[in-house]
């Protein structure tokens, strides 16, 4: 059939049909076609939330999320909130004509039309997310370019670190070592030399890689591996080696030949010279003790002022001796010693000078002398307790403080005290106190310690004799032991049981690098006392009468045991990461009678809705109430707030508790407050409370959900029904303990606050410090009558309404009027505020500009400010027309605290900054800019505000049509002979189709420190001006 082009007249226009069967076929495949993208919409928000669960497990596992999966899922979200929008709105509203007589033809069409082009991008998200793994392990650490304490300088070590930068410079020399006995500062100078070696840009990337005290070729295999997979091609890659004990064969780890082509070099530390002999070390360079009067500064700044009163200076010299110049025995002795009296140095200056009887660890007598001094003058035996706790993990471990909370209640460390969440305040105390000692060290990792090696092999030594290691020997062996540690990946040679009558704390393999393997039945018969135990295979576990903490951590069960409801004395009970557990059989829960803490994560979800015996059932949550008396601790993700037994009582005050009521697994309900709300590795958190669909009826027929909202810190609010007024349907006390408040998708709420029923507004959110309300159509106003105030000392008044405030997010909110009446809120306070909204009434003051001359004023403490959505109206950021002096005719300075600002899809911005005075002083903290899609924006600053900028470190501007330049003059400004920039380090250009340079004007730039410039799909550029 001849195919034929025409024009056809559809609902009134001229539509040019090319060809007709193929536009005939978007009217009459309507229907078709939106139930379709209806069903693919559907498959992608499963597939979406699928990815998103795995995401999650990478991210606790510390694991990074590859870059693909990233990229696919922003742009899943970015479809998937216009295509929300698309079928709510358009495809709902009326397409009918003629009072619904005749189909609206023009409607169907484009709606038909959209809905396939959009359900064919579905289809390609689709075949995109077909994913073989969303994650890798984390690199190896880089050594960043400053560090966090600085780098304690000693005049005798500067000639070392120049001996060894030299050799870093010399192409014949491929291998450099640094030798030294333990302690004395070898792994602090070889950081400190990558870090200006890198500052003076001899290396591309610094890595280091820590070799265990027993040589793991595996571990240090993975960490070389993990180099490769992140691009990381050892072309000029400086490698740091630390703490080398045994021989290593570069080649047999996976480090390439091209350290003898001179673009890869090694760094490595030992404290054997002779071991970097064997290893073929081009140079060796040595570092020897602080000199007498290095050492003794070094340890007055230790053990402080009181060294310097008459009755202490001559014993506190000779202390310092006695530490032999060397840095780690120096720090753990002074700060031991600080503020102690003069018969405790008396006694430290003894036990220093004393042989070494127990030293059997190979460390160098005074620097196991001086740690087994500081671990002696801990104030208690349960600090002691806990510091040897931490050496049954393995070297360079994140040590999690939670385990050491239940391995000390499990051997009873603790005394007085029964309660597991009173021994964590215990713990995270005691824990401080021994980094201040500096016989542990601060984490990368959030909740976690580290132990450095010469203080764990001391640690060690003082534990052998009550801790086993390794393997499994003769079963006489270990009747005296309170803990056996089994630190090998594999088990060998297990007996059929042990007798092991005073046995606490036993720690199997465990955690996805463990080998799984079926442990004697009886393995646990002479095991009667034992109290923790951290292991894989629970096949055994019902024996185990006294056991109190139980955790299967990041296990994958996919049933718990029903033999678990026999120990009738659990305490703590943990169920995080848990990702494969679909079942817990009927009345497990309820035998637990003792239960303190219960952490479910985000994984299980299959409660059964009502109590029942019926074969195979799941657990409901009506067992709580059988332990809801000693109940202190509670993370739970249910599906809906009312599956919570309405006659459940907490009778713990003080009780502690996340929970996540929705359907859905924890996903980004808002930016701002996802990571704040649900963070499985962490034991110390704030009452939270995410209920997804609540109802007013459901706070009204149940007491429960209105003591979690009373008691909460944190609440997130999603798809709530019958919530015209927030506050007082709430909370009539004005969410008193409040501090982070999320409202989303949510059709009924009006106001956050109306008080217009009662004659005296009452005090509201007077802590909250983070608003975020996104998404609310129909929000009118965030306080609905006048705003409380309350007196105080002197003349002034302080406002009884969000007197802690200091962020907010406002998104898509089309109806909210008085926007700027927010502002006024704790605004001394204010450090964040995001507006991310469509359109807002004309009547609202921001229809035109954000910030005018007097309301740029009322955040002085604002660091960060983002704009995003399609507020076809605002104009400008900051309009600082009329900024004038103040009262003593000095000039105000604005938003001087100001660090980020970020404007996005403002379809209607023709400036940032407009109408600066030439004497303005202000956003001198300004450190990254940040402006996407505004059309109709021509220039980025005026020279008056780029001269301010100078802790400005990063541009990025993109998709901006009609910008012209990046600096431009604003109205009669002077000229300016430079622009300066001093710590901009990156710019970043795209899709500018008419940029044509920097500044019209013939002067110069001076960026000192600009590392890079990107520039794309910028066809006018014609000159950088003079850099």
């Amino acid at each position: 059939m001849k195919i034929i082009s025409l024009i056809v007249d559809i609902g009134g226009h001229l539509v040019l049909v090319v060809p007709i069967r193929k536009h005939f076929c978007y009217l009459s495949c309507y229907n078709s076609n939106i139930k379709n993208l209806k069903d693919q919409f559907q498959k992608l928000g499963d597939k979406r939330a699928g990815v998103q669960i795995e995401i999650d497990a990478a991210k606790q596992n510390g694991e990074v999320i590859a870059p693909e999966i990233e990229s696919w899922v922003e742009k899943v979200d970015n479809i998937s909130e216009g295509l929300q929008r698309f079928l709510e709105e358009d495809v709902k509203v009326n397409v009918m004509c003629l009072d619904g007589w005749c189909p609206n033809l023009k409607s169907r069409y484009f709606l038909s039309r959209k809905a396939k082009k959009k359900t064919l991008e579905i289809d390609g998200l689709l075949r995109d997310g077909q994913f073989d793994k969303v994650s890798y392990p984390p690199p190896p650490p880089r050594i960043a370019t400053s560090s966090k304490e600085g780098f304690k300088v000693f005049e005798s070590r500067i000639p070392v670190m120049k001996e060894v930068l030299t050799a870093l410079r010399d192409d014949k020399i491929n291998m450099i070592a640094i030798c030294g006995i333990e302690g004395i500062g070898k792994t602090t100078m070889a950081k400190e030399v990558a870090k200006r070696a890198k500052d003076d840009n001899l290396f591309d990337e610094v890595l280091m890689v820590v070799v265990s005290r027993k040589k793991d070729l595996s571990k240090i295999e993975d960490q070389i591996a993990m180099m490769r997979r992140w691009e990381i091609n050892f072309e000029n890659v400086l490698v740091i080696l630390d703490n080398v004990l045994e021989e290593l064969n570069l080649k047999d780890v996976g480090i390439p030949y091209k350290v003898e082509l001179n673009s890869c070099k090694i760094l490595l530390t030992s404290r054997s010279e002779e071991l970097c002999n064997q290893m073929k070390s081009h140079k060796i360079v040595r570092i020897e003790a602080l000199t007498e009067e290095e050492a003794w500064s070094f340890f007055k700044e230790m053990a402080g002022n009181c060294i310097d009163t008459p009755n202490l200076h001559p014993i506190a010299e000779k202390v310092a001796k006695e530490c032999k110049g060397i840095p780690i025995a120096i720090v753990t002795v002074g700060r031991a010693l600080e503020n102690k009296r003069k018969n405790e140095w008396v006694a430290a200056l003894q036990q220093l000078r004393k042989s070494i009887s127990k030293n059997n660890s190979g460390l160098d007598s005074t620097v196991y002398s001086s740690i087994e001094l500081s671990y002696n003058f801990l104030a208690s035996d349960e600090a002691k307790s806990c510091f040897l706790l931490c050496c049954l993990f393995l070297e360079d471990y994140d040590i999690p403080i939670e385990y050491l909370v239940r391995f000390g209640v499990g051997q009873r460390l603790f005394a007085k005290i029964d309660k597991v969440a009173e021994a964590r305040n215990r713990v995270h105390a005691m824990v401080d106190n021994l980094r201040r000692s500096s016989l542990l060290l601060d984490s990368d990792e959030e909740e976690c310690v580290k132990m450095h090696d010469v203080v764990g092999g001391v640690a060690i030594s003082i534990a052998n004799e009550h801790v086993c290691w390794e393997e499994w020997t003769e079963k006489d062996t270990y009747e005296h032991s309170a803990v056996i540690l089994i630190v090998s990946r594999e088990l060998k040679n297990h007996p059929d049981g042990l007798e092991c009558p005073k046995l606490e704390l036993l720690q199997l393999p465990c955690g996805k690098d463990a080998t799984r393997q079926k442990l004697p039945t009886n393995l646990f018969k002479g095991m009667m006392g034992l109290k923790v135990l951290a292991m894989q295979d629970v096949s055994a576990i019902g024996a185990l009468g006294k056991l109190e903490m139980l955790s299967f951590l990041g296990f994958e069960i996919k049933e718990l045991p029903g033999e678990i409801g026999n120990l009738s004395h659990l305490k703590l009970l943990d169920l995080s990461q848990c990702s494969a557990l679909r079942h817990i059989p009927l009345g497990l829960l309820s035998s637990l009678s003792r239960l303190e803490e219960l952490y479910m994560g985000n994984d299980f979800v299959n409660w059964e809705p009502t109590e029942g015996n019926r074969e195979g059932a799941n657990a409901s949550l009506a067992e709580l109430r059988s332990f809801s008396n000693s109940l202190m601790v509670l993370r739970l993700h249910i599906l809906n707030i009312k599956l919570l037994p309405k006659d459940l009582h907490f009778k713990n005050q003080m009780i502690k508790f996340q929970i996540y009521a929705c359907k859905d697994p924890f996903m980004h309900w808002s930016f701002t407050t996802d990571s704040t709300f649900w963070n499985r590795t962490q034991y110390i958190f704030k009452n939270s409370l995410a209920p997804h669909g609540i109802v007013a009826s459901d706070i009204a027929e149940s007491r429960i959900p209105r003591l979690l909202l009373q008691k909460s810190k944190i609440i997130l609010l999603k798809e709530i029904k019958d919530f015209k007024n927030i506050l007082f349907k709430l909370d009539r006390e004005g969410f008193p303990r409040l501090e982070v408040l999320s409202i989303s998708n949510s059709e009924d709420v009006e106001y956050l606050i109306d008080a217009t029923s009662y004659q005296t507004p009452r005090v509201a959110f007077p802590i909250l410090e983070s608003l975020d309300l996104e998404k609310l159509p129909n929000l009118k106003e965030i306080y609905h009558s006048q705003i409380p105030q309350r007196s105080f000392s002197g003349t002034h008044s302080q406002l009884a309404c969000f007197d802690e405030l200091r962020s907010i997010t406002l998104s898509y909110c089309k109806c909210l009027k008085n926007v700027r009446r927010i502002d006024t809120f704790g605004s001394d306070k204010m450090t964040n505020i995001q507006q991310t909204t469509g359109s807002f009434p004309d009547s609202t003051p921001i229809s035109h500009k954000f910030f005018s001359s007097k309301t740029i004023l009322w955040q002085p403490n604002l660091k960060e400010l983002s704009l995003e959505g399609s507020n076809e109206r605002l104009e400008v950021v900051f309009d600082l027309e009329g900024q004038k002096d103040n009262n003593d005719h000095q000039r105000i300075i604005v938003l001087a605290e100001l660090k980020a600002l970020r404007v996005s899809y403002l379809s209607n911005l023709r400036y940032v900054w407009k109408n600066v005075p030439q004497e303005i002083q202000g956003f001198q903290n300004l450190t990254s800019i940040n402006i996407l899609d505004c059309h109709k924006l021509r220039y980025l600053f005026p020279p008056t505000v780029a001269k301010l900028l100078v802790e400005l470190q990063s541009i990025e501007i993109g998709w901006c049509d009609m910008i012209e330049n990046i600096v431009q003059r604003d109205g009669e400004e002077e000229v300016e002979d430079v622009i300066l920039f001093p710590k901009l380090t990156s710019f970043d250009l795209r899709s500018l189709p008419n940029l044509m340079s920097f500044y019209i004007e013939p002067y110069s730039f001076e960026w000192s420190s600009i590392e890079k410039i990107d520039m794309y799909e910028c066809p006018k550029f014609k000159t950088f001006g003079k850099l």
